[in-house]
């Protein structure tokens, strides 16, 4: 992409490989320098993935380190998150548990340096045959 203001290229370059099966390994580069390589495992189990995604900006020199864990069933999806961008990571997790039009779910934000309680929203919905209602709670 070519952008015509201060005649600047625009590209990103993304490689993507499985050396094994379950395992996936995605890379990319823009053309900022910014690289990020993203290392995705599925568990055994069909509905776990975990994720380790690592980027460097070239001209800052600023390294990033992000994990990710998630697990899908059929009427339960669950999340954690931890991001390293300094000494202490924030965590954030979420659960969201539905059935038979019903829908819950929670998410909370930790900040590990003293683990503080950063962000917290509960949410409630229900969808019947002619009508949605959902609420949500946030500090």
């Amino acid at each position: 992409e070519c952008n015509n203001k201060d005649s600047n290229l625009d590209a990103a370059s993304d490689v993507t490989f499985r050396p094994i099966d379950d395992i996936s390994v995605k890379t990319k580069v823009d053309s900022n320098w910014l690289i990020t390589a993203d290392v995705e495992i599925k568990d055994k189990l069909p509905t776990v993935k975990h994720n380790v995604i690592g980027s460097i900006d070239y001209k800052s020199g600023e390294k990033k380190l992000k994990l990710k864990n998630s697990m899908k069933r059929d009427n339960v999806t669950a999340d954690l998150e931890m991001d390293f961008a300094s000494k202490y990571p924030s965590t954030v997790a979420s659960l969201v548990v539905g059935d038979q039009g019903y829908v819950a779910g929670a998410q909370v934000s930790v900040d590990t340096n003293g683990f503080e309680l950063k962000k917290h929203i509960y949410a409630l919905g229900y969808t019947g045959k002619d009508f949605e209602i959902h609420g949500s709670l946030t500090n």
